[in-house]
């Protein structure tokens, strides 16, 4: 009977612990939006509704402070490229506590984007993610992405829960940023 109780407690023990990842690392490869392809992460994300390229133009650009932003460097019919600029996040908004936050997550966002425009939709990709290191920012000693959401063999997603809800974090921030709003059109 106590053999059977310690069975079942630690087979509990291990499901949960399964399902503790949560849904977000969908495999290996993915992440929410983020992917790894060629030892890079990306973010990518489809809208299914059109798009304004001026509008949107407005939107990023209605981000900017002094000394950080986005800046669109081409617009044209189908889309636009960019680039984001020692962007601070709002991890805040997360609703996770300071501690829960990884580090890395704190330091501004460095990033190139592009927008393709479809007909009745369109596809938002960033890449070459990195942060800022303000513990010495003159260093160049800055923090890619990879570095702190993959294995050391930089083939696969870590699983890690504190890297997986900071990409969840961040996905969100890089959604509600590219994001126009439906119903404006």
């Amino acid at each position: 009977m106590k053999t059977r109780f310690i069975l079942t407690f630690l087979a509990l023990f291990v499901m949960h612990s399964l399902f503790a990842q949560g849904i977000y690392r969908q495999n290996d490869l993915n992440a929410g939006n983020f992917s790894l392809q060629n030892g890079k992460v990306h973010f990518e994300k489809a809208f299914n509704y059109p798009a304004s390229m001026p509008a949107l133009e407005k939107r990023l650009k209605s981000f900017n402070d002094p000394s950080s932003g986005m800046q669109v460097k081409d617009i044209y019919d189908t889309g636009m490229i960019g680039v984001m600029i020692r962007y601070q996040l709002d991890w805040t908004s997360a609703g996770f506590k300071n501690r829960k936050i990884p580090k890395f997550l704190r330091f501004p966002i460095n990033a190139n984007f592009e927008v393709i425009k479809d007909i009745n939709s369109y596809r938002v990709r960033v890449t070459d993610i990195w942060f800022t290191n303000m513990a010495s920012p003159g260093s160049n000693q800055h923090l890619t992405l990879e570095s702190m959401t993959l294995k050391k063999q930089g083939m696969a997603f870590t699983k890690k829960k504190k890297t997986m809800r900071a990409l969840n974090i961040l996905d969100e921030n890089l959604e509600n940023m590219f994001m126009l709003n439906p119903s404006g059109f």
